[in-house]
């Protein structure tokens, strides 16, 4: 785990492992302050892979940690601070009865003590990818679906109330598949779904962004990308109404999989978009590596304030936080 200042400068760094394979998917600030992480971890009962939250302090220092699961596998990718001070997560969940991915969504207290949890779809893999609490008290998770509009995969919104309970849910694409990856609702009530097709576009995979309004009726979309694969990760809306928008392109750039900023006006045209290059792959810290959380304020053309939770791998090839 690295958290770095506005200016990308390192302050400090924390290794955390729990089990032989642990993944960190997601970060975000806690509602006490300090960190809130969520992914996966190995059982001690049985071997399977269960969710993993953890709450750091603002230095790193783990205060807890919960795991949660069955004998089949479970994955955190997604964790957001409820209002009650409790946390919301989102994944995905191996069925006992037919072997496929539902969706998955974990409510907690502030402690990590579990709630309830609910799963999501039919007899096809469903994943939820992100999760927001909505401005109704309820919930909304994005994600792709398998089981529900096109059978090679629709990105996927899902609405419950207060208790995850399903109010409705919609599917986006074409023929091929598409997924949504981040969500945040708008200042309309309605919300931006991003992610990535190959149904739309220049015909491989292309940044994907979708507006919908409250009821998850699309209003458009767009498509970003070239002729190679391009994948967004994170979207937020911005001062001025449009929004911007961080992935990875092969498309453009100089080197590989580069990191890739894309600024867009209220209807998603584009307005700007620039790479980001290290050496080599650069998706490991475009994507799995970057949070993104209030990234651009008018004063300052390019804000970056982000904390940073990174794969460390092991020898033989397994993750650790």
């Amino acid at each position: 785990m690295v958290k770095t200042d506005a200016k990308g400068n390192q302050e400090w760094i924390k290794s955390i492992t729990f089990s032989a394979t642990d993944r960190g998917n997601a970060v975000t600030e806690g509602s006490t302050g300090g960190y809130i992480v969520v992914g996966n971890t190995i059982s001690e009962n049985d071997g399977s892979q269960d969710v993993l939250l953890l709450k750091t302090d603002g230095i790193g220092t783990v205060e807890w940690y919960q795991a949660y699961g069955t004998n089949q596998d479970e994955i955190g990718n997604s964790v957001y601070p409820a209002a009650d001070g409790g946390y919301i997560i989102c994944g995905q969940a191996v069925s006992a009865n037919t072997g496929f991915n539902f969706a998955y969504l974990i409510k907690v207290d502030g402690s990590g003590n579990e709630s309830w949890s609910r799963t999501f779809g039919a007899d096809a893999n469903d994943y939820g990818y992100s999760v927001i609490q909505a401005d109704d008290g309820g919930y909304a998770i994005a994600g792709m679906t398998r089981s529900s509009g096109d059978s090679d995969g629709d990105a996927w919104l899902i609405k419950t109330d207060g208790d995850g309970q399903q109010e409705w849910s919609q599917t986006y694409g074409g023929d091929g598949t598409e997924s949504a990856r981040a969500i945040q609702q708008t200042v309309d009530g309605g919300f931006i779904l991003l992610g990535h097709t190959n149904s739309f576009g220049s015909g491989n995979n292309d940044a994907f962004l979708v507006k919908t309004d409250a009821a998850g009726i699309q209003q458009w979309y767009q498509t970003y990308g070239g002729t190679a694969t391009d994948h967004g990760r994170s979207v937020d809306q911005t001062d001025d109404g449009g929004y911007i928008i961080a992935g990875y392109t092969d498309s453009f750039g100089t080197n590989g999989f580069d990191f890739w900023l894309i600024k867009t006006d209220t209807e998603g045209n584009l307005e700007w978009h620039e790479t980001y290059t290290d050496y080599g792959d650069d998706r490991k810290w475009g994507v799995d590596c970057l949070s993104l959380t209030h990234i651009y304020e008018p004063t300052r053309p390019l804000y970056l304030s982000y904390a940073v939770f990174c794969l460390k791998k092991k020898k033989g090839g397994g993750g650790g936080g």
